[in-house]
């Protein structure tokens, strides 16, 4: 197992070197000049020319790519341009917020993708059946940046029973939640139903049931055993895809997490903090995959075989 782990940990290490490079120079060509942004437009150009040496954005690009990539190394993301913070303290600051609405987000769409995908799973063909093949195929079809600002119309301007925004206590959880959620309520919803009925039609279940054995029986020893496998692997994907989900959520119910932070960076030219911001969305993506081949592997020693 350990040698397990260690293989998938090393094989992160290219990813995360070409994530670092590919944000790095994306940021650099970006057009704009985050002086300009800082001291103005009116500003005498001695000072401008001061402020870029302060920052180091006069040294060549291949300067500036080895030093951030030894800060980073370091764990040092460098200094924010717009409060002079280490953005390490900036984004820890967001962290809490934006873990709070994953876990809303999680409380949502795992109890609602379970029990839609096993009640439509018993019901084949039935009404439970064809209401989660609409649910399914309407959350797909309802982006968050549109679904969210339709929930705030309804419910928090024509029936004013939530904040409009904001992180003000327990009730300004639950539309950002809804909103992030919904997409992930509808893949294990997908998963779970098609996972059973498809496990329940194999040849050992069959054999099972020919034997005598209750329904019960079958579902835990023979149907879940090997449908969880899938499910908790697509749990853990969907997670690391919560929080590029959260950008756009946090910046429509102006939820103060590391997604809104993001966005802010991008309009104060922050290059500092954007880049500390999406070096840390990839890297929780890339070790929620390598969580999931961990678990993967908890639940089915075969993986590590190889088989």
């Amino acid at each position: 197992m350990l040698s397990f782990v260690l293989k998938k940990f090393f094989s992160l290490m290219p990813a995360l070197i070409g994530l670092f490079v590919l944000t790095f120079m994306l940021i650099y060509l970006t057009p704009g000049d985050p002086v300009d942004a800082l001291l103005g437009d009116f500003a005498l150009p001695a000072d401008k020319e001061k402020m870029r040496e302060a920052m180091g954005l006069t040294r060549p690009v291949h300067e500036q790519l080895w030093i951030s990539f030894k800060g980073v190394l370091s764990g040092d993301l460098g200094t924010s341009f717009k409060t002079g913070e280490p953005v390490a303290a900036v984004i820890g600051r967001r962290l809490p917020s934006t873990i709070l609405l994953g876990l809303g987000a999680l409380a949502f769409a795992v109890p609602v993708g379970f029990l839609l995908g096993f009640l439509a799973a018993s019901h084949k063909m039935g009404f439970l059946d064809k209401f989660s093949k609409f649910y399914v195929t309407a959350a797909f079809c309802m982006p968050s940046f549109w679904f969210g600002p339709i929930l705030i119309l309804v419910f928090s301007v024509w029936w004013p029973l939530f904040p409009l925004g904001g992180q003000e206590g327990f009730s300004s959880l639950i539309l950002p939640s809804i909103t992030l959620g919904l997409g992930m309520s509808a893949v294990l919803t997908k998963l779970v139903r098609d996972s059973i009925l498809e496990t329940g039609q194999a040849a050992y279940v069959k054999l099972a049931r020919s034997k005598g054995l209750s329904e019960d029986d079958i579902l835990s020893k023979h149907v879940w055993p090997n449908v969880r496998i899938p499910i908790f692997t697509m749990v853990f994907l969907q997670m690391g895809a919560l929080l590029t989900g959260a950008i756009l959520t946090e910046a429509i119910f102006q939820w103060p997490g590391v997604g809104s932070l993001l966005i802010e960076s991008i309009h104060s030219r922050d290059y500092p903090t954007l880049q500390g911001c999406v070096l840390f969305v990839g890297f929780v993506y890339m070790f929620m995959n390598f969580l999931s081949d961990i678990v993967a592997a908890l639940l089915d020693p075969r993986i590590l075989k190889g088989e």
